[in-house]
């Protein structure tokens, strides 16, 4: 085996051996005394450790995706345009959704509180917006693949 080859290999024990050691000693210093600093100190330090190994897995996604995508430009087209009609398509959701504020029995205490705001309920109805085209771009998919099997 090449030694180039090794290498993912012997990264990924390091990384699994980390864990596993960070994970034991978090275990180990359970105690159902909620005051205890110690056990405080053990979960943050499990939780960065957590962010870190997202934040390269995020990167190498990403490095990965952008490579694959140079590579095999050809087959990467077509991806590229069903996310750009996403986009697009998540776009015009936004545009046609509304942060007005419905009334409705008790909205006083939901607003009081920050529930409920005008960009949240932007956000929502951009959520719903985009659910209601996929939704009708289901049905239409179906209905053609329905109708174009009757005339090959």
């Amino acid at each position: 085996m090449n030694k180039l080859n090794r290498i993912p290999n012997i990264v990924l024990i390091v990384i699994a051996a980390i864990s596993v050691v960070l994970i034991v000693l978090l275990v180990s210093n359970v105690d159902p005394d909620t005051q205890n600093v110690n056990m405080g100190n053990w979960i943050t330090i499990n939780l960065r450790w957590m962010y870190i190994l997202l934040f390269f897995a995020v990167i190498l996604l990403v490095l990965f995706a952008v490579y694959q995508i140079v590579t095999e430009w050809q087959s990467a087209k077509g991806g590229l345009l069903y996310s750009g009609a996403f986009a697009v398509m998540v776009v015009i959701a936004y545009l046609l959704a509304s942060g007005e504020i419905p009334t409705f029995f008790g909205v006083e205490k939901f607003i009081a509180d920050g529930t409920i705001t005008p960009v949240k309920l932007k956000i929502i109805d951009t959520a719903l917006f985009s659910t209601y085209f996929m939704f009708g771009l289901a049905i239409i998919a179906l209905i053609y693949s329905s109708v174009t099997r009757y005339f090959k």
